[in-house]
């Protein structure tokens, strides 16, 4: 491919892919909420925001850059359909943030079977940290069901 980066959730550039009608709280705790939000459905998979937000950031830190670091705060993303299968997931590394938020697009390589699904987060960093949330997919797929090829 002459040496350049090509993903597989290129191909979502080419529908108009139709939002879905979701939020789900993946976890929460005194400190940290983790909310997976802006779905969008495309006729062969899906995207979401992930945003992780602290509750009472400090509105600036002596020293630090303006530009905070961006590096991903997970290690590992997990979206298992209610047939069992692991769906296959990609990171659109174009994360941003600040001080008390950071936010990752996520892509969703293949659709989910109908049924509940599950969303799981690793955090080994943060004492070998699982967190997960059930999510309904029956809105995920009706939205496929209308997403459109551009051309």
């Amino acid at each position: 491919m002459n040496g350049e980066l090509r993903f597989e959730h290129a191909r979502f550039d080419q529908e108009l892919g139709r939002t879905v009608p979701v939020s789900l709280l993946v976890h929460r705790t005194r400190k940290l909420a983790v909310i997976a939000n802006s779905f969008i459905s495309y006729r062969t998979g899906f995207s979401f925001i992930l945003y992780t937000v602290q509750r009472n950031a400090p509105k600036h830190v002596p020293g630090l850059s303006s530009r905070p670091n961006l590096s991903v705060d997970h290690e590992t993303l997990n979206v298992v359909d209610a047939g069992g299968r692991k769906l296959s997931t990609e990171p659109d590394f174009a994360g941003h943030g600040s001080l008390g938020w950071m936010a990752y697009r996520y892509f969703v390589l293949e659709l989910p079977a109908l049924g509940p699904m599950i969303v799981s987060l690793d955090w080994p960093g943060r004492r070998s940290l699982r967190v997960s949330a059930p999510l309904e997919s029956r809105p995920i797929l009706e939205a496929a069901g209308k997403a459109e090829p551009l051309w």
